[in-house]
């Protein structure tokens, strides 16, 4: 059991999965799921093992990991309406985001169907509501995804009703993949 109050049960292990033949896709699951094989990736790890340490008091803040290559930011936010979020995507960062606590909805896109809404400021830019069909993602306590340069992802929102949600979103940049 970790100091945040809960198991991992994480097979560390390396697995067979060629990690660079996931950059252009989205992953989704849950820190305490037994199919990993993207665990591969060293980096990935090494955001897993750090959530495990995480301690149950915590203020938002960025907490640098290595530096500006791997650092995590601490969240703590009410979720919003879904036509209130924006979707983003960035180009040098992987996002792999954690819901620690409450619920949210992401949508998720390649931001290859969508219209920018501005330019790149620094990593990231915003985009217009797409015309296209999105995928939502559901994400409960130690649920993650990643989302990868190009795949553009709306976060914060509610599933039927505002909610408290705690969250880290570690920040990788893709030189690590």
């Amino acid at each position: 059991m970790s100091s945040a109050g809960f198991a991992t049960g994480l097979d560390l292990s390396p697995k067979c999965c060629n990690y660079r033949q996931l950059i252009d896709y989205m992953i989704q699951s849950n820190i305490n799921s037994s199919n990993q094989s993207y665990l591969d990736s060293g980096v990935i790890r090494r955001c897993i093992e750090w959530l495990s340490n995480l301690p149950s008091e915590w203020s938002e803040s960025k907490v640098l990991i290595e530096g500006e290559d791997l650092f995590a930011l601490l969240q703590d936010y009410q979720t919003i309406d879904p036509d209130k979020g924006r979707f983003e995507s960035h180009r040098e960062y992987v996002d792999l985001q954690c819901v620690v606590k409450g619920q949210e909805r992401i949508d998720w896109i390649s931001d290859s169907f969508l219209d920018p809404a501005a330019d790149w400021k620094g990593d990231f830019r915003f985009y217009h509501s797409p015309k296209q069909k999105y995928t939502s993602l559901i994400l409960n306590p130690l649920d993650f995804c990643l989302f990868f340069p190009g795949e553009a992802h709306r976060p914060m929102l509610h599933c039927g009703q505002p909610s408290n949600v705690r969250k880290v979103v570690f920040k990788i940049r893709r030189s690590f993949f």
